[in-house]
Parts: C-alpha cells; structure tokens; sequence
C-alpha cells in the first residue's frame, strides 16, 4: 500500500547568526500562515513551591509591550491587523504563536518577535488574570472528561514535576508577582531555549526571516536549568475521584513508556493509537460501541515528552458497566498482541491512520504543532513525507511487537472519575489485581 502525501511541505531548518533556531515549513497551499515562538518550558519546570507559574506566565507575557500600554491597545492593535493570537502551555513546552493572511506574515512575525524580548509584566494585568486562571481550572475540573488528563498524569508520574498541579491553585496564585514571573522568565525564557516555527505559502523568503528575528534576538544567552527525570518513577495502578453529581463515569486507561526520537518508534507507537482507539475499524471503538453498547466512542491519544512517554484511552460509561467496561478493553489489548490478521485486515488500519492524518495535518495549525512540539522536544525535525513512508514500512509483527514493548501490566495505571460505590470500586481493583 504506498498512500501519496498530498501536503508536500517542504521544510526548512535553519539558526540565525546569534544561533538561535528556526523551523520553516512553506507549503505553497496553505490558506494562511502561523508564525510561532516555542520554549522548552512548561508546567513539569515549576518551583515546588509555586505550582501554576508555567501556565500563568503564558497568560501575561506578551500583552504589555514598548508598543502597547495596556491590553485593550493591545487585542485592537491585532484584531485590526486581522492576526489572532493565542498561547498554549503543556506540562513540557509553552507556545505562543499567531495566525493571519499569508500576507500578514511579517508583519505578524515582527509582532511576535517584539511580544518575545521587550514584554513588560505588569502587576494589574497580573493581578486581574489570577481570577481567569482560576475560573479556567474550575472549568476543567469541572469536565470529567477534560479532568482526566491531570489525574492521569498525577498517576503515571507520581511525585515528580509531571504529576504537578499544572494550573495551581487559589493560594498559589494569589502569591504569583511580577518579581517570581521575572525571575522564572531569566531562567527559561532565553533565546537558546526559544525555537522559532513558521507554516506558510513561501512569500517571506529566509533572509528576511533572520533579519527580522535577529533585530529583536542579540544573543543567545545561558542555557536553562537541567530538567528532571520523571520516567523512573512507578504508575499507580488503580486511582479513583468521587464525583456525585455525576451520572456516568469518565474512564482512561493509561501506559508510561520511554521517549523517542526514531521516526519508525514514532510511528509505530501513532499507528498503535489508531489502531486501538481511531475510526470504526478501531479495536476498542468496535468492542465498547458496536459489540457491548458500553460507551458513545473511545478516543485515544499518543504524546511524548523529552525523557517519557504515554498512550492514553478513555470514554464514559454508566457505572453500572465500569468494571465490564475496563475488563474487556483489557482482554482486547492482551488478545492483540498474540492473534493473527490479514495483511488485508491490517492495510484498512493503516489506511484509516493516513487518511485522519492527513486530514489533520492539511490545517496548517495542526501542523504547526505536530511539527513544533518534537522540534522543541527533540530538537529534531519530523518531515511528515518521510514519517507516512515509514508508516507504510510497519508490517502487523511490528506492531504487536510494539504493543509487548510498550502496553505493560507493570507500567499502567487505570483512573475512574464520578458516582462509583465502594463494592464497584472494589471490582475494578480486583480485575486489575489478575491481569
């Protein structure tokens, strides 16, 4: 089966004189360009005593500038511009990045570049976000199924940065000041732990592109701290949060396993998501929806930081079926890397990856991000033509050998959210006890 990658983007690496780096990915068919700044930074690197700084940093660097004396000056400013901005922080990188007309480019990455090196932070935009950041934490927790993505990793990395807080809390936030925020922002965010990554249709040629980077970054200065190793610590194998106001129950099955930067690693462990938890053909997806009415749909998701890794599956189901629900994803993950499928069976799986893939990667965001996050990561470029031909490679003995890697008992961790009794707690802990 060989699936023509229709995107054929052509990427560019390169670092300026004062040897910061920059990605640039021109696909001469993208309906509009993102320009980004990445940093090798998130919530894994907050102080122990100030869970939350990562996160909230994001939400004020940037709107205070030379240029822009307040935050009203700031949003018209861009709105006028036709350039929507936004950030995003992660427990392992924060990126700011904005979106506008190919024609805007540079005008957006000047504007980028300026946010970058001369922000100002200011104490009443500071003290005005403390109660948006808590009004956002209120929000996800609230959402089972949003909630489960820091509970999940409270329990693969116990009592390390990525079992952290992430948003922080009332108290926390009411201590974050602009002194902290300064000092946080002297460590971290540096040119040499900035990586530049810019989508577009090819206009802004690359010397324009370092000159205009170079104006604004004069040099690289010291590297960051070292980060911690949070790979070595053991999942808890079973963690459960109460909620009665819940009908259901938010449920994930999650695995820990090492980074990797291989690209053949990379994509077998994608296509080992899609093939479990994706489109109907998905192994889980036609045991909980189609065979057991258990649940609407089971998503699945992959992602890596610089030392560990993990895949996650997670759905709803009433409480009643919970336990069912977890022993037969169990079996049909056990089952998986023993039985045998056609080459035929396994093609529709691959054809099914390649055609969400790219689908997905055809919005020049996602592909900012696909591309941005394991540039920042790994330092590292992932050429998307070279990753769908090794996703072809992979034969169904590489995957189940990939699933006997990676998909261990020993190294799962299972969590619950809503309305469970203590007997159906008890359930599930007992099926988890004899896998």
């Amino acid at each position: 089966m060989q699936t023509r990658n229709p995107l054929h983007p052509h990427i560019e690496q390169f670092e300026t004189s004062t040897g910061l780096k920059v990605l640039r990915i021109k696909n001469t068919n993208t309906p509009y360009s993102v320009v980004s700044a990445w940093l090798h930074v998130g919530a894994r690197n907050d102080p122990s005593d100030q869970p939350g700084l990562a996160h909230f940093l994001e939400h004020v660097w940037g709107v205070i500038t030379p240029k822009f004396k307040n935050r009203v000056a700031h949003n018209r400013a861009f709105e006028a511009a036709g350039i929507e901005f936004n950030a995003f922080t992660t427990y392992e990188t924060t990126h700011y990045y904005h979106i506008q007309l190919n024609e805007d480019t540079k005008k957006s990455l000047e504007l980028l570049c300026e946010s970058m090196t001369s922000s100002i932070l200011d104490e009443q935009v500071i003290k005005a976000e403390k109660k948006a950041v808590i009004n956002e934490e209120a929000q996800n927790r609230q959402d089972s199924m949003a909630y489960l993505w820091r509970v999940s990793q409270q329990a693969l990395w116990p009592e390390s940065g990525l079992a952290g807080s992430f948003f922080g809390d009332e108290e926390s936030l009411e201590n974050i000041s602009g002194v902290q925020l300064e000092k946080f922002t002297q460590e971290h965010y540096v040119p040499s732990n900035i990586r530049y990554v810019i989508v577009d249709d090819g206009a802004l040629n690359i010397e324009e592109i370092k000159n205009i980077i170079e104006r604004h970054h004069k040099n690289t200065g010291t590297p960051p701290p070292p980060r911690e190793l949070s790979s070595r610590t053991r999942p808890k194998p079973y963690t459960h949060v109460s909620r009665s106001q819940d009908e259901g129950v938010s449920i994930a099955l999650n695995y820990k396993f090492q980074s990797t930067a291989d690209a053949k690693a990379r994509a077998e462990l994608d296509l080992l998501r899609s093939y479990f938890a994706s489109g109907w053909v998905s192994l889980l997806i036609e045991q909980l929806r189609i065979n057991h009415s258990f649940t609407y749909w089971v998503n699945g998701e992959h992602d890596y930081f610089a030392d560990t890794s993990y895949m996650r599956f997670q759905y709803n189901a009433t409480k009643e079926k919970a336990a069912q629900s977890i022993d037969v994803c169990l079996k049909e993950i056990e089952d998986a890397k023993t039985k045998k499928i056609s080459d035929k069976e396994f093609s529709i799986h691959k054809k099914t990856y390649l055609t969400w893939l790219i689908k997905h990667l055809a919005d020049p965001y996602n592909l900012l991000w696909w591309s941005g996050n394991h540039f920042t990561t790994h330092n590292q470029v992932l050429d998307t033509s070279e990753y769908m031909k090794r996703v072809q490679e992979i034969s169904y003995e590489d995957l189940q050998r990939c699933m006997v890697d990676n998909l261990r008992d020993n190294q799962r961790s299972i969590v619950t959210i809503g309305n469970l009794t203590e007997r159906q707690q008890d359930k599930i802990k007992e099926l988890i006890n004899t896998k």
